[in-house]
């Protein structure tokens, strides 16, 4: 018997955030009496919603860098302490490259 249900945002909302694994799921969906196609389905939404709240915590990442190396651009520009020109000009901006390289790497994995 299988039963023909439309795929529910919340439940897979649900999934994403319990952290289920695909067996986990598959299992689950297999006791409530989904066949294949459905069961494929649902494992099809879930992949697409993990893995466009990857890519969003990727672009936060970024968008974090670039402010970073915005912001350490301008205050060596400016040089308001001399003193702190090289944490500036070294610090801030190999930190702010680091946080983009992050961002990128969760937006492409």
């Amino acid at each position: 018997m299988s039963i023909q249900n439309s795929i529910d945002p919340a439940l897979v909302r649900q999934w994403v955030a319990a952290k289920h694994g695909p067996e986990d799921i598959k299992n689950l969906l297999f006791a409530l009496g989904h066949d294949e196609s459905s069961i494929e389905r649902h494992l099809s939404a879930w992949k697409r919603m993990k893995y466009a709240t990857r890519q969003w915590q990727g672009f936060l990442y970024m968008g974090a860098g670039a402010l970073l190396g915005f912001l350490s651009c301008i205050m060596t520009m400016i040089n308001p302490i001399p003193e702190m020109n090289g944490f500036f000009l070294y610090g801030c901006t190999s930190v702010a490259i680091l946080v983009a390289f992050i961002g990128l790497y969760f937006v492409f994995e």
